[in-house]
């Protein structure tokens, strides 16, 4: 999920080799949610195989837009399994749930849930939590009861700027 940039060294500071990366999964076109991306693109262009990757449609079309000069090629090198918010993904044992969140970005920004053998983990994504916010854009999927099956959440927030357009940690 949203490849760091150096996902080699990221990757096997975990234990896991990179040449064992079959999806990737982007949650939006910011830089520091698809830094690596170009790194894995270009290992399996090496390697001579494709890399599926996970996205909304609005964001792929940025990709290709983004990295036309850099990754020509593409198209080629990637499987696209186009994400739809509200719709469960299934990859093998592993089922996905996304929510568009609240964000900034035309694009939109992905809010995700993965669920494996009966374990949940959720990862909030870049969003803003304002139960304020929430009421008025009057969207349930903001909420936090959308993670309360999850045994694990990931919220990413904001140390320093209160008033910006993450959660603020206080």
């Amino acid at each position: 999920v949203d490849p760091a940039p150096r996902p080699h060294e990221t990757l096997g500071t975990n234990g896991v080799h990179w040449d064992d990366v079959t999806d990737v999964l982007v949650t939006h076109v910011h830089e520091d949610h698809m830094g690596g991306l170009t790194a894995c693109l270009a290992r399996v262009r090496d390697q001579g195989r494709r890399l599926s990757l996970w996205t909304t449609r609005s964001s792929f079309d940025v990709l290709l837009a983004r990295l036309a000069h850099p990754v020509p090629d593409l198209l080629s090198l990637v499987e696209l399994h186009e994400v739809v918010p509200g719709q469960p993904a299934v990859m093998g044992e592993l089922r996905w749930e996304f929510r568009l969140n609240h964000h900034n970005l035309p694009s939109g920004a992905l809010g995700i849930k993965a669920c494996w053998r009966g374990r949940c983990a959720g990862i909030s994504g870049d969003t803003k939590y304002d139960e304020e916010i929430i009421r008025r854009l009057r969207r349930p999927e903001l909420e936090a009861a959308w993670f309360q099956e999850c045994q694990l959440l990931f919220h990413e927030v904001d140390l320093v700027r209160p008033n910006s357009v993450h959660s603020y940690y206080v």
